[in-house]
């Protein structure tokens, strides 16, 4: 595909903040933005031109504002890495391998309880209960529920085939799963959703909107593994 883009920035504000307390102040709109992290991941596989990610602060002091600039217009270095300018630093994203934990025991899922799927109409977490449910079978005597959570608990006649199939082999193991109604965008519903299963919540996989989550209880929550790294302007 042609382009007449040379370059291409996207800049955001406190998406990866850690600080609790602009959390708590914040909401969820903190993370609103946090969709662009993975287009622009998307957009080095489709666009020919160089893609740049960078999160800064609300706060960043006048006199760093010096690396940001310098950061979009340093052409040696631009699109190479995803990186957070701070009054602290500067960070660049790092991937871990895999290769260590690749011959670690294999994790094993809870006996019971109940395991919340947000987006669980969609096709990417009925994938996910469908991994949860195979690993389920080769583990042997699991009884836990599954909850696919989405605000409008409907399956679209494309996922459709993948949802029975997910229901067929949950009969099969004694597994009960089922559609539930939670808007992971909206703290209420997804306070009013933990209250629900409390204390019975033993695992969730959470799509980026619904991190909200983790705070709120402590069972075991998938994590796609990578730091930020401390690098010199």
């Amino acid at each position: 595909m042609d382009t007449l883009l040379a370059r291409f920035c996207v800049i955001t504000a406190d998406t990866f903040a850690e600080e609790r307390e602009i959390h708590e102040e914040l909401g969820l709109g903190l993370i609103t933005n946090a969709t662009l992290f993975g287009a622009c991941n998307t957009a080095r596989y489709e666009v020919p031109c160089p893609v740049q990610f960078i999160d800064t602060e609300w706060a960043l002091r006048t006199e760093n504002v010096k690396y940001l600039v310098a950061e979009i217009f340093r052409h040696a270095s631009f699109g190479h890495n995803s990186v957070r300018i701070l009054n602290k630093g500067r960070y660049v994203l790092r991937q871990m391998s895999c290769k260590p934990y690749l011959n670690n025991p294999e994790w094993q899922l809870p006996e019971d309880g109940v395991i919340a799927i947000s987006g669980g109409n969609g096709a990417l977490g009925l994938v996910m209960g469908g991994w949860i449910l195979r690993t389920a079978k080769r583990q042997g005597g699991k009884k836990f529920t599954i909850k696919f959570l989405s605000r409008s608990c409907k399956i679209s006649d494309q996922n459709m085939p993948n949802w029975q199939e997910v229901q067929s082999l949950a009969a099969s193991l004694g597994i009960t799963v089922e559609q539930a109604k939670c808007d992971v965008s909206s703290q209420e519903s997804v306070d009013q959703f933990i209250s629900s299963v409390t204390p019975n919540l033993t695992g969730a996989t959470l799509e980026p909107e619904s991190l909200l989550a983790v705070s709120v209880f402590s069972g075991p929550v998938y994590c796609k593994p990578s730091c930020w790294q401390p690098h010199l302007p």
